[in-house]
């Protein structure tokens, strides 16, 4: 992506009004993702639509939802191989079941404080959904491991089509606060006014607006490459 590319007309209508449009991606995906559970008739169809609603909920950028879903992916395959063993020593031992699942749950809970603390945690529920199936249940547990990581793939695919991208949210953000700062700074020093305007709330407003633009939320990756290219020499993440 050229970082220098002027932001087009549609860019703009899209861009400010990212939260409505976030809000009919997420509509639609929902829909299809119902009529295509129901068409296939998928077994325990419930899990791909709670996965597409926890993975594209919170997020719209592209960016965020490629690391979620990936870590999702990666923390329901963990979760469900913890699954499976547990439900194959229940047939034999309950205690023993017991205490291999409070060793998974003791090492989601140290993870989730670390780096992937998304991935720990999935690593935890995806333990508790796939034993929730019965002892020795494996054919409803294998379903509701692949209907998650089917989920985190349908999410994927609908935030691919036509994906925000937190860096031209970021470059409109921060364009307005500068006209802001022109705004102010010819109304303070303009040879035409009797009386000094009062700024301070309007400055108050500017320093939120700045603040809000510098937390715009992109990834580390992404914000490093900026900062490599000089366009972020005073961001601090």
């Amino acid at each position: 992506m050229r970082l220098d590319r002027k932001i087009s007309s549609f860019e703009h209508l899209i861009y400010r009004n990212y939260r409505i449009v976030h809000g009919v991606r997420i509509g639609l995906a929902f829909i299809l993702t119902f009529l295509l559970i129901r068409l296939l008739a998928v077994p325990e169809g419930t899990w791909p639509l709670i996965t597409l609603i926890v993975v594209m909920g919170p997020i719209s950028f592209w960016g965020n939802v490629l690391q979620r879903a990936l870590e999702r992916i990666a923390g329901t395959v963990f979760g469900a191989a913890s699954g499976l063993i547990a439900l194959y020593l229940e047939l034999y031992s309950l205690p023993v079941m017991l205490a291999w699942c409070g060793v998974v749950m003791f090492a989601c809970g140290y993870l989730t404080l670390g780096k992937r603390p998304y991935m720990a945690l999935l690593v935890g529920i995806t333990l508790a959904v796939v034993i929730g199936a019965g002892a020795g249940d494996i054919y409803i547990a294998l379903w509701r491991s692949g209907d998650v990581i089917f989920g985190s793939l349908l999410a994927l695919l609908f935030t691919s089509i036509y994906p925000q991208r937190a860096y031209v949210l970021w470059r409109m953000k921060m364009a307005d606060c500068l006209e802001t700062v022109g705004k102010i700074y010819g109304a303070y020093l303009s040879p035409n006014m009797i009386e000094r305007p009062r700024l301070e709330p309007r400055l108050k407003n500017l320093l939120g607006d700045v603040g809000e633009a510098t937390r715009t939320d992109r990834p580390r990756q992404q914000r490093d490459s900026y900062r490599q290219t000089g366009l972020l020499k005073r961001y601090r993440p």
